[in-house]
């Protein structure tokens, strides 16, 4: 039987609040200039930013950097986009000091680990070992 990974792995969190702490930033900002009666296009686009930051944490802390379940990496590059590839797929693995490249026929995927926890580190490293066994084992096949 497949091992199947369902696996989340999450953002350090020097990042997460770095993205709390300027959502709280360019709030104040822009309610302190609406408080202040000096009410400009600025202290709107402060708020938006401040808005857009909290989201940001958001969508980090609830949905991770990258997801592993029923044999597909997706990695979420923004709130808005993802990064996929089906682990049966990938060809060769490159691992540098910082990254992790993932790569296919037609597509490649970076794993930054200076973003990534100190616990997901761990059991991403897992996932990497077995997905490079598993193409050392293919490669001495053919």
């Amino acid at each position: 039987m497949r091992k199947k990974f369902d696996l989340k792995i999450r953002y350090n969190r020097s990042r997460l609040r770095l993205n709390f702490a300027m959502g709280i930033l360019w709030s104040l900002l822009g309610v302190g200039y609406i408080l202040s009666s000096n009410t400009t296009f600025f202290s709107y686009t402060y708020m938006v930013l401040g808005v857009l930051y909290f989201i940001s944490f958001y969508c980090d802390k609830r949905y991770g950097y990258t997801t592993i379940s029923n044999g597909v990496i997706k990695k979420r590059d923004n709130p808005f986009f993802n990064n996929s590839l089906e682990i049966k797929n990938i060809e060769n693995i490159v691992k540098t000091s910082e990254i992790y490249f993932l790569k296919t026929k037609t597509a490649r995927m970076s794993i930054h680990t200076t973003l990534v926890s100190k616990e997901s580190m761990q059991k991403l490293n897992e996932v990497i070992d077995a997905i490079n066994e598993r193409i050392k084992a293919q490669n001495l096949t053919q």
